[in-house]
């Protein structure tokens, strides 16, 4: 029996990605009835190796969950994984024709026109480039994500400055990523308005 830590150690994965398969109904370790932690047997460790190829090989999560509750399952979901593979390295190629391509333009020289014609042409025939509209949605995706929280450090000892900071104990904004150090300023800023007004 191994516990996480040698689990890890063993397999290469991290704590939290083991866990993670747990949640995901991956992998369920029996738990040492004596202090409740998780113990690994010789077979969960062969399952969590088994998982790291198969997500290096990119199958997703449930497929990987359907090959485990239906272990024939394992050939037709690889071969599905193939093809998705190959999809990805046929759209690879014509994006990196045209790179090729285009490499040797000079940028004064360089007409757009002509080349996304020619990609709408690809395109007509089943060549895949990269979606425009994926920019906009990692952008809006890291606005999102990206949070700050404000705790003060200290204590207020003025009534009404322990009454703004009581408002103010968990503040959350969106923002950009790359904007959180201005955002943190501002949020210090307006806190420090508020408990001295």
């Amino acid at each position: 029996m191994s516990n996480i830590k040698e689990a890890e150690e063993q397999t290469g994965i991290s704590r939290a990605n083991i866990r993670y398969y747990e949640k995901m109904g991956l992998l369920q370790p029996k738990r040492n009835e004596k202090n409740g932690y998780r113990e690994y047997t010789p077979e969960d460790i062969k399952r969590i190796l088994q998982i790291k190829i198969l997500r290096k090989l990119d199958v997703p999560i449930e497929e990987i969950k359907d090959t485990f509750d239906r272990p024939e399952m394992l050939g037709k979901v690889i071969q599905k994984q193939k093809e998705r593979l190959e999809k990805q390295r046929a759209e690879l190629t014509d994006a990196i024709d045209f790179c090729e391509e285009i490499k040797e333009e000079n940028l004064g020289e360089f007409d757009p026109q002509y080349y996304l014609k020619k990609m709408d042409e690809k395109e007509k025939k089943g060549a895949v480039f990269a979606d425009l509209l994926n920019d906009f949605k990692k952008v809006s995706k890291a606005e999102a994500e990206a949070r700050f929280s404000f705790r003060p450090d200290t204590m207020c000892m003025n009534p009404e400055a322990a009454s703004a900071n009581s408002r103010w104990i968990r503040l959350t904004v969106r923002t950009h990523a790359s904007h959180a150090c201005n955002t943190s300023s501002i949020l210090v800023s307006t806190t420090e308005n508020l408990m001295h007004s």
